[in-house]
C-alpha cells in the first residue's frame, strides 16, 4: 500500500497491512510449502523493527526483525519458538532489502526458510487437517514481489506475481 493511500488520521507505526488469500480447503496443512519474496524497507515507510512476514495456513508462520530479536517467532502448531530464547545473530535479517520467505511442511515437520537457507526445523503433533488462508503481514508499509502455494506433490496451486500484474496496467 503506497503511503498516499493511507488515511492522514492513522500513525502508520500503529498500522498493520496484510495481504490475504482465501479459499476454503485449500491444502492439506501438514503437507505443503509456502514461498513469497517480501521487504518492509523505510523507503515504504515499513517499519522493520517489528513483524515482517507471516505466512498462516492454520498456525504455521513467521516474523523476522532486525536487531528485534525478541519479536523474531517461529510458529508450526503448538510449537513457538522465539528470538529471545534462542540467538539468530548470524541472520540479517535487514528488511530493508528483498528476502524469499519459505516455510515446508512434509508429515508435520516443518522447516523455515530464509533466503534460500534453512534456518529451523521442528515438528508438531496436532494435525492442522486443510488449511484455508495464505497471509502476508506487514507493520507500516510492507511489499511483496510474489507469492506460491505448493501442494505435497510439490504442484503450484497457487501464485500471485504482483510485479508482472502491475506491470501489465
Amino acid at each position: 500500500m503506497p503511503i498516499q493511500d493511507i488515511p492522514k488520521n492513522i500513525l502508520t507505526d500503529k498500522l498493520f497491512i496484510s495481504y490475504t488469500y482465501y479459499k476454503e480447503g485449500l491444502v492439506d496443512g501438514d503437507n505443503f510449502m509456502v514461498e513469497a519474496r517480501v521487504r518492509n524497507s523505510k523507503e515504504d515507510h515499513g517499519i522493520p523493527c517489528y513483524d515482517v512476514f507471516s505466512s498462516d495456513t492454520g498456525l504455521h508462520g513467521f516474523s523476522i526483525n532486525q536487531n528485534c530479536y525478541s519479536y523474531i517467532k517461529f510458529i508450526s502448531e503448538e510449537k513457538i519458538i522465539t528470538g529471545d530464547k534462542y540467538d539468530f545473530r548470524k541472520y540479517n535479517f535487514d528488511t530493508s532489502d528483498w528476502h524469499i520467505m519459505r516455510i515446508q511442511v512434509v508429515d508435520r515437520e516443518t522447516t523455515f526458510y530464509f533466503d534460500d537457507e534453512p534456518i529451523l526445523n521442528t515438528v508438531y503433533e496436532n494435525s492442522l487437517g486443510r488449511a484455508n488462508e495464505i497471509t502476508l503481514r506487514f507493520k507500516g508499509c510492507g511489499a511483496v514481489d510474489y507469492v506460491k502455494l505448493y501442494d505435497s506433490k510439490n504442484q503450484l496451486i497457487y501464485e500471485n506475481n504482483f510485479e508482472k500484474n502491475l506491470n501489465k496496467k
